[in-house]
């Protein structure tokens, strides 16, 4: 939502003001946010979030179960689909 008010602002801050109470607000921000880039920029930061996690926790973590687990949910939050 964020990177599509930023990308279109002139189409986000009418719906932002009303707090998406309009008939067709939700539905209309729904459309905005999947012309944006912003599902992408978001995926894209969470990856890069993700690889900084798996750095510091195999740096800083001893090699445990509980080490892999973090790694694995660090790279699975990444990659799933749904």
């Amino acid at each position: 939502m964020l990177y599509a008010a930023e990308e279109f602002p002139d189409l986000m801050e009418p719906l932002i003001a009303r707090k998406f109470e309009g008939v067709n607000d939700v539905a209309d921000a729904l459309a905005i946010v999947q012309r944006s880039t912003g599902l992408q920029r978001t995926k894209q930061l969470a990856q890069v979030h993700a690889e900084l996690a798996v750095d510091i926790v195999q740096r800083d973590f001893v090699e445990s179960v509980a080490r892999d687990a973090l790694i694995s949910l660090a790279c699975r939050i990444v990659t799933r689909t749904s």
